[in-house]
Formats: structure tokens, sequence, C-alpha cells
């Protein structure tokens, strides 16, 4: 190790001791203290930011057990987790070495627990930096563990904290990986259109049949502006999604029947979708229903001066 101020020699041996002896006191580097003096006076007690610092130092370098130990003289309880989930992920990674999962994904998730717990306890300085960072290792851990439902959470948590993009981009392509092994796509839809990926979004859209919510998704996307919603493929346009979102709301009508309580929302969410559509594509469905939305289809013709029809 390295000394602070100066480094105190103690060694018996008369013998073996002296060419070294020598060479110091020839280079006058040495002070040599009579027997019985003590050594109290030349200790200097370290200040709470040496220790941090140096404890800063030996987690750079993954020296995490004695990390901890600097943590725990400099008062910061943050950082002593923090390092002792290091170490946690360590031993994780040494049980994979030696073929034992099921001890890796116990360490992983103590690793996980102590950064949650060291999140809870860092203060609120930095813009938050901290939280990100502690609660992004613990989604890390999380995974790793395969809590992949709560990795994806603990992303989604750490994204919406994130002050730069670049970061919050980043969490999110994490969290749509980790609800999709959890078997979430609705929710890994979600973290994809926080990375910035619309097209991929709703491809999952459309594939798990949640057409109401490609068209909410759409919406935003084009108030918003987003350059991406004009160049996207036909088959996850605006157009396309209100009318597979029509045809699967008519038919829940048609099964319930409008006067139940499930026909009845049905009723009024496929009324909001096809109001949505161009006025020919608006009628056309309202013929499709029959009698159900007859009332519905007279208004609209009338109010369109198609008093014939």
């Amino acid at each position: 190790t390295r000394s602070r101020i100066r480094v105190i020699i103690y060694d018996e041996d008369e013998v073996h001791r002296a060419p070294m002896l020598h060479f110091l006191e020839r280079r006058s580097l040495v002070d040599i203290l009579a027997d019985g003096t003590s050594l109290s006076d030349y200790a200097v007690k370290a200040s709470p930011e040496e220790w941090r610092s140096q404890g800063h130092v030996l987690v750079f370098r993954s020296l995490y057990q004695q990390a901890v130990k600097c943590f725990q003289h400099s008062g910061d309880k943050h950082f002593e987790l923090q390092a002792a989930g290091m170490m946690k992920i360590g031993e994780a990674k040494q049980k994979i070495a030696e073929g034992k999962p099921e001890d890796a994904r116990k360490h992983y998730f103590s690793a996980a627990l102590l950064f949650q717990a060291a999140e809870a306890d860092a203060p609120q300085d930095n813009g938050g930096d901290l939280q990100v960072k502690l609660d992004s290792d613990a989604g890390h851990s999380l995974y790793n563990a395969g809590g992949y439902d709560l990795a994806g959470a603990m992303f989604s948590i750490a994204a919406d904290a994130a002050r730069r993009e670049v970061d919050r981009v980043r969490l999110c392509k994490h969290g749509a990986r980790c609800y999709d092994k959890a078997g979430k796509p609705l929710e890994a839809a979600r973290m994809l259109l926080g990375a910035g990926r619309l097209k991929d979004a709703l491809r999952i859209l459309r594939d798990i049949k949640e057409y109401e919510e490609g068209v909410r998704v759409l919406e935003a996307a084009h108030a918003a502006g987003d350059e991406a919603a004009p160049a996207l493929p036909e088959s996850l346009s605006l157009p396309h999604f209100l009318q597979l979102a029509g045809n699967v709301l008519g038919r829940r009508v048609k099964e319930a029947g409008r006067e139940a309580a499930a026909g009845r929302d049905a009723a009024r969410r496929f009324l909001e979708i096809v109001g949505k559509m161009d006025a020919s594509l608006e009628e056309f469905f309202l013929r499709q229903q029959g009698k159900a939305f007859g009332k519905e289809l007279v208004e609209k013709l009338v109010g369109r001066g198609k008093h014939l029809e």
C-alpha cells in the first residue's frame, strides 16, 4: 500500500534488517526511534473525505470488500451498500464459473436488494444521477437473476428519472428487453416508444392485437411531429390501426349486444374509433353493424346532406 505521510518500519531481526537499514540511513530517508518510543505521535487520523476518496479508488480497482470498510469509516452508507452490491455481483460471477447457477441467482438478487437500499439512502444531489445509476444496477442484477418483470420496472423507474436523453433511451431499451423476456409485450412496446423505436413498438402492438393502444400511440406521434410517423408502412399506419380496432370492437358489440354492460362499453369505444376515420369509411363501418348503430348512421348522413341515403 502507499502511505499518506510516512511509513513506520518495525523489524526485530538486527542481522537481516542491516542492509536495508544501512541503505536508508545513507540516503537520509529514515529516522531511528529509540526503544520504548510511542508511535501515537506519528499517527494521523484520516478525514471522512479521505476515506471516501480511497473508497472510490478501491471500487475503481474492483476491490469492493476493502472499499466497504473505507465507506464505513467515511460514514457514506449508500456508497457502502453500493460497494457491497458490486461485491455480490463478483460472487455471482464466481458461482457461474463454478457451474452453480442457482447460487449465482441468489447473489444477483442480494446485489439488487443492496442497490435498492443504497438508492433509498442516497442523498438527493447532482440531479439524481446517483439514484439513476443505482436503479440501473438493480435492474441489471434482477435481469441476471431471472427476475425480468422486476428488472423492467427498475429500468422504467430509472428512465423516468434520467436527465439526459441518451441515458433515458438506453434505459428504455434495457427495460424493453426485460419485459420481452418476462412475456409482457405491451410493457415492452411502451419501453420501445421511450427509446424512440416507434416502428418496433407498433409491430408489437399489432401482433398482440392492442389496436386501440396503437391508435393512441400514432395520434401522439403525429401530434408531436415525430418524423418516423409519416414514413411508416401502410400496415403500421393510423388508418390501418383504426380499421383493425373498428373490426374488433364491432364484433364485440355484436357478440355482447349493445344493451349489455360489455356491449355498451365496446359501442362507446367503437364510435370513438370510427369517428376518427374519414367520412366514407366511417359510414361503411356503421352500415356493417346494421340496426345496432342505425341512429348514429342516420345522424351522420343527415349532417352531411345525404338525405336520400
